[in-house]
């Protein structure tokens, strides 16, 4: 199920998977991708090409991306992971410019993150 990530260079598993990706929020998705985009094991798993493919399916005409407004949400819970690490970029979500901004940048750091993964 690829429910894990080895880190060779530290000689480490961290342990994710479909059960933990089933239990974050909606809204950490591009976040929880965004983390694992640097990991070879994460980019093969099923779970990362689920997730990624859906917000694959965001794209607009122009190239762009436009992540539904509770993707990008930013609440505190119990079941934070990533170490009070902000998403946002200081914008005002209000507005479908600052979504598609936002969403656009969290895209491109996810491939750029890919790119640098070992393989």
């Amino acid at each position: 199920m690829g429910g894990y990530i080895w880190d060779r260079a530290k000689r480490r598993c961290y342990a994710a998977g479909r059960p933990c990706w089933l239990a974050l929020r909606r809204s950490a998705w591009s976040c929880f991708l965004e983390l694992g985009a640097s990991f070879a094991a994460a980019l093969a798993a099923p779970w990362f090409r689920e997730g990624l493919a859906q917000l694959k399916r965001q794209r607009t005409p122009q190239g762009t991306y436009r992540f539904p407004a509770d993707l990008l949400k930013e609440a505190p819970t119990p079941t934070t992971v990533y170490a009070g690490a902000h998403m946002g970029l200081g914008e005002n979500r209000k507005r479908a410019l600052a979504l598609e901004i936002e969403s656009t940048f969290r895209m491109m750091k996810i491939k750029s993150l890919m790119q640098q993964a070992p393989n």
